[in-house]
C-alpha cells in the first residue's frame, strides 16, 4: 500500500500546462438588475449508504436564494429522491 503522500505529488494550486484557461466573462461586468447573473452552487455531502447533494441557485443582484433542493442519493436501493427547500 502507498503512502498518502506519494499520492499526491501535484500542486492543486498550479495550473496544468495541458488544460485551456478559459476567462472569466464577468470581471468588468457590472450587475445593475435581477435575473442579469446567475450562480449555482452543489455540495455533495457522503452518508452511511450513499450521498447527499445540496443545490443552490442564487442571484447575484440581490444574493437571495432563488431554487434550492436536496438530492438523496442511496445506492443500495439504487434510488434517488428530490427534496424542495
Amino acid at each position: 500500500m502507498r503512502k498518502i503522500d506519494e499520492l499526491h505529488t501535484d500542486d492543486p494550486t498550479r495550473r496544468h500546462p495541458g488544460h485551456k484557461v478559459y476567462p472569466y466573462l464577468l470581471r468588468a461586468m457590472a450587475i445593475e438588475r435581477p435575473n442579469q447573473v446567475w450562480t449555482v452552487d452543489i455540495t455533495c455531502i457522503p452518508m452511511n449508504r450513499g450521498f447527499m447533494y445540496l443545490v443552490a441557485v442564487m442571484g447575484w443582484y440581490s444574493w437571495i436564494t432563488m431554487a434550492g433542493f436536496v438530492v438523496k442519493i442511496n445506492f443500495l436501493r439504487r434510488d434517488c429522491n428530490f427534496i424542495p427547500i
